[in-house]
């Protein structure tokens, strides 16, 4: 109970714990703000589409600037010898193409490659792949993502349509080629 002011530790206060929550929480949410501002190591706006790759591989340039390659962050698309690999790349080219883009980057992978999201608006273009049923949610997905691929699955959209999709690293695993042709 230290943690409380002197005059709140009576049990016969409740509104005065109630303001020590509410303040606890101004702060911790500010706090959460402040971490997902800093989460985006590099930040790009209108950001010119040198090169879909395949669905969840681009090359970029932000202005005048080196072009790099983005990997999209919390999603795997099927590989280009895998079935829906193709139309997971027309989507992404579809989506992104002659778009006003917003591009957010926090890391690099083993490969060199920036791991970050494309948003149009607001909208998550890694989101739509997904919803499209022409993605997979990464490692730990958002409750987003998790909704968007069930509804796909549900939906039987895109990969969903397949007996048994499946998932693109164990496609990889199966595919020795493909676990370092791509990057």
């Amino acid at each position: 109970m230290g943690v409380l002011p002197t005059r709140c530790r009576s049990p016969q206060k409740p509104r005065c714990l109630a303001g020590f929550l509410l303040c606890v929480a101004v702060v911790m949410g500010s706090l959460g703000t402040a971490a997902s501002a800093a989460r985006a190591a590099h930040v790009c706006q209108s950001p010119s589409v040198l090169r879909v790759h395949d669905g969840d591989t681009v090359s970029l340039r932000c202005g005048r600037g080196k072009p790099f390659k983005l990997r999209l962050a919390s999603i795997d698309a099927p590989e280009q010898g895998q079935p829906y690999g193709s139309e997971a790349t027309r989507a992404l080219k579809r989506l992104i193409q002659g778009r006003r883009l917003h591009v957010e980057t926090y890391a690099k992978d083993r490969y060199g490659r920036a791991i970050g999201d494309i948003f149009i608006g607001d909208a998550s273009v890694s989101l739509q792949l997904v919803s499209e049923g022409l993605a997979w949610c990464g490692q730990r997905p958002s409750r987003a993502c998790r909704q968007r691929m069930q509804r796909a699955r549900t939906g039987r959209r895109g990969l969903w349509r397949q007996a048994e999709p499946i998932e693109p690293w164990k496609w990889r695993k199966l595919h020795p080629p493909y676990s370092s042709a791509k990057r």
